[in-house]
């Protein structure tokens, strides 16, 4: 799957959009297990720890993250309670390259949504999971964090991720 980048206009304006809702009762269960599998190669390829429908091209509200060793999918999700204060810390997005900034994120949330089988998911999440499950409903809400960073900064890639890029390329 092709992960779309903000410096596309065309790719911005479809990763500035709210996503639809996923109709569990009307999809197919086989291709919205194909669309997550995709999905979960695509994010651990880009070394990344979330991914949300819309940065594949998908009019879709589900994500895909991973944390501690853990993979979620969950579709319709949103974030029902958040605990404490906001706080600053930094954000890099597979759709913005290169580049990170400073957000405001709760240090704990509760996300509510459905797995593929249409059974009710419900996290309490805190730390880094809570920051991923925050970026990843503001995508599907068409938010993208460097809408709301500040101090965005572009960081050099480290000569693994070039040399793996390398390789990607000669494929």
């Amino acid at each position: 799957m092709k992960i779309y980048k903000t410096e596309n206009v065309k790719e911005d304006k479809f990763l500035h959009t709210k996503t639809k809702e996923v109709d569990l009762g009307s999809f197919d269960k086989e291709k919205l297990r194909k669309i997550i599998r995709d999905m979960r190669k695509t994010m651990v390829e880009a070394d990344g720890i979330g991914l949300a429908g819309n940065q594949v091209g998908l009019d879709l509200r589900l994500f895909v993250a991973r944390d501690n060793g853990k993979f979620y999918a969950v579709i319709n999700p949103k974030i029902t309670k958040t605990f404490g204060h906001k706080y600053e810390t930094e954000e890099g997005c597979l759709s913005v390259p290169g580049f990170f900034g400073e957000t405001k994120r709760y240090p704990e949330v509760m996300l509510e949504g459905q797995n593929q089988s249409g059974k009710k998911l419900r996290f309490r999440a805190d730390g880094l999971l809570a920051h991923i499950f925050q970026h990843e409903v503001d995508h599907l809400d068409g938010i993208v964090y460097v809408d709301h960073a500040k101090n965005v900064y572009e960081h050099a890639k480290s000569e693994r991720l070039k040399e793996k890029e390398g390789k990607n390329d000669e494929k």
